[in-house]
């Protein structure tokens, strides 16, 4: 019991040292323009980081670990928060999440 521990806690200081952030922004001053298309490349464990814009889109973490999250991640000032949208559309979901279950985040 002791050894499956000791290989789980390794197992995620190595998943951590590997983790990436991907960052995403309008203006194509980061590698990525769509919160999707980060998404698409990252590995469970990394982080999308969404700077401050209207990102017209619907997103699926297509069942990935990743962590989503706006700059406030690296300055909490709350008017970051207010200009980092995830806008839908009103189309359909605006986020799926996949770990077993589906779970959707709805406008309406």
């Amino acid at each position: 019991m002791n050894k499956l521990l000791l290989l789980l806690m390794i197992l995620s200081v190595f998943t951590m040292l590997n983790a990436t952030t991907l960052e995403v922004s309008l203006d194509g001053t980061h590698p990525h323009t769509t919160i999707q298309s980060a998404i698409v490349v990252a590995n469970d464990g990394d982080t999308v980081l969404v700077h401050p814009g209207r990102y017209f889109e619907n997103i699926d973490f297509i069942g990935k670990s990743v962590t989503l999250c706006s700059e406030y991640a690296n300055n909490p000032d709350w008017s970051i928060v207010k200009s980092t949208i995830i806008d839908g559309d009103q189309q359909s979901s605006y986020a799926v999440v996949m770990n077993g279950l589906i779970k959707t985040l709805d406008l309406q």
